[in-house]
């Protein structure tokens, strides 16, 4: 994830609205595929060359563009967008990729549809992320030793080559396969690599942190399947999640905790379901919180675990709301962003992988913006005594009905000046409102005396 400073542990939402953001060719039941979408604190998605920007800020409804090409496109993968909006990644000429061309896509203003493109001919590794600062890590193969060099480059203005910075370290692998690279605010870079056939799997491998002060820690050799290891994300505060490899070969959720004295604590994370064959953490925010997949069959189950309870697991699955693509499976959940909005893969009733984001929603929050204010009330007066479709028609109890329940749950957490708004509304929707004005005020009082 990108984000900004780390911060104290913020519980997940009990209820997220479901936006299908694209149809992809992705598989939603492989998720080591470099295809896994990313999100920013602004809300844009991408993945692969599509770039999806809210608006608003952080909101449920958007406009997808085309990242430029620049020259043979090739197949763009291993890519992630900073805050800003610029997104960095690889193009390739295969499927499995090994070496890739970096391409660098920079806004003339922040989080606006990138126009130019700066690409490179020398072949990189590029599973690369963005930090805080805007800074991101760039492996890149020496050919003249097999090894990969992690520096750490900031971009330049659009259309332009980024500036290395710094070397964070170095990995001799003689293949030079770097399966994922991660940046953290404090510049700390976790990479994972790929040594030998002896792992029996090239999606695990030797994991290392090369940290800021110069200093490096193996935190999995990466000689045999039991060694063998995967980094996916790391946030502020130096927490590690992605997964290990047991004696059998099972892949288990694992987040790797950085103690007071600086070693790093390896920890599994807690099952959904009694795990038939792998789970893994993809991304992690800044209050610890981690998501990614935990298989209990043939199909994979997005799931959370929690910051303060790592043993427990949170099935997203149970705490989706939708207002389009009703029926979606989720399968995966392959980001979280400062806001705690996810993103994921799913698969539709035809059987089509979905690009989708998550947005927690609070009660009484009609127009998801992660305020309760006027617009909320607005939205509820003028559908109250109706059947409603769903959250965004103002039924928070999803009983297909706007009514004084709902009421009182848009109460229970609305801002102060409430009268006066509830006098606007009135003046601006008479009818609804004249059902509401006698119910709004008591609903107000009451929703005030419980919160003392």
């Amino acid at each position: 994830m990108t984000g900004s400073a780390a911060a104290a542990f913020a519980a997940p939402a009990s209820r997220y609205l479901v936006t299908p953001i694209a149809v992809t060719d992705a598989d939603a039941l492989q998720p080591l595929s470099q295809d896994i979408a990313r999100i920013n604190s602004f809300g844009q998605v991408v993945m692969g060359r599509s770039l999806w920007t809210p608006s608003p800020r952080n909101g449920v409804f958007g406009a997808s563009a085309t990242l430029p090409a620049y020259g043979a496109s090739g197949l763009l993968r291993r890519f992630d967008i900073a805050d800003d909006g610029k997104v960095f990644g690889a193009t390739y000429a295969n499927l499995n990729p090994i070496d890739g061309y970096p391409r660098l896509w920079v806004p003339t203003a922040p989080n606006s549809a990138p126009t130019q493109v700066w690409g490179s001919s020398t072949l990189g590794l590029v599973a690369t992320s963005f930090n805080s600062s805007g800074e991101f890590v760039w492996p890149v193969r020496v050919l003249s030793s097999g090894a990969v060099q992690h520096s750490i480059w900031r971009p330049g203005a659009p259309g332009a080559a980024p500036t290395q910075t710094r070397v964070a370290g170095t990995v001799p692998v003689s293949d030079g396969r770097i399966l994922h690279a991660r940046l953290s605010n404090a510049g700390t870079v976790v990479t994972t690599a790929y040594l030998s056939s002896s792992q029996g799997s090239m999606d695990f491998g030797q994991v290392k942190v090369f940290r800021a002060d110069g200093s490096t820690v193996t935190l999995r050799e990466g000689t045999s399947v039991p060694t063998s290891g995967l980094a996916m994300d790391v946030n502020a505060g130096e927490l590690i999640v992605g997964a290990v490899r047991d004696g059998t070969g099972k892949r288990i959720p694992t987040r790797w905790v950085r103690s007071s004295s600086g070693a790093y604590v390896e920890q599994q994370l807690g099952p959904a379901t009694p795990r038939s064959s792998f789970g893994y953490a993809t991304a992690v925010d800044n209050s610890g919180n981690a998501v990614g997949v935990d298989f209990d069959n043939s199909f994979g189950s997005a799931v959370m675990w929690t910051g303060d309870q790592p043993n427990s697991t949170v099935l997203l699955q149970d705490r989706l709301e939708f207002h389009s693509g009703r029926g979606l499976a989720l399968t995966i959940a392959t980001d979280i962003n400062s806001l705690g909005q996810i993103t994921g893969l799913a698969r539709n009733a035809a059987g089509q992988t979905q690009i989708v984001l998550l947005t927690p929603l609070r009660d009484g929050d009609a127009n998801v913006d992660q305020r309760v204010n006027f617009d909320d009330l607005l939205v509820l007066a003028a559908n109250y005594n109706r059947p409603a479709d769903s959250w965004l028609d103002a039924d928070f109890t999803g009983d297909g009905l706007v009514n004084f329940d709902d009421l009182l749950s848009l109460a229970a957490n609305y801002n102060t000046g409430a009268a006066g708004d509830w006098a606007m509304a009135q003046a601006a929707i008479p009818e609804p409102a004249s059902l509401l004005a006698g119910a709004v005020v008591p609903a107000l009082s009451l929703a005030r005396r419980r919160r003392r």
